[in-house]
């Protein structure tokens, strides 16, 4: 579950040390920001949910992928 920002849940396809890549389809990601689940949310950092949902509202349905990286506290 992320509770960082209220994204969606991170799937990773690639691993190094504590650092996760990832990627999450556009469309899936619309869908995502425009859910109640998201809506309703309330993430340990708010003002990242804000930028996460102007970064969905900038994008296309037809849009390449977006690409997730993610550092893991050590």
């Amino acid at each position: 579950m992320n509770d960082y920002d209220g994204g969606p849940d991170f799937e990773h396809v690639y691993q190094k040390n504590n650092e996760l890549i990832g990627y999450v389809n556009a469309m899936d990601l619309m869908i995502h920001v425009n859910s109640a689940k998201f809506r309703s949310s309330t993430p340990k950092h708010p003002e990242k949910k804000k930028e996460l949902e102007q970064l969905a509202n900038s994008l296309n349905e037809n849009d390449n992928p977006v690409l997730m990286l993610v550092k893991l506290k050590e």
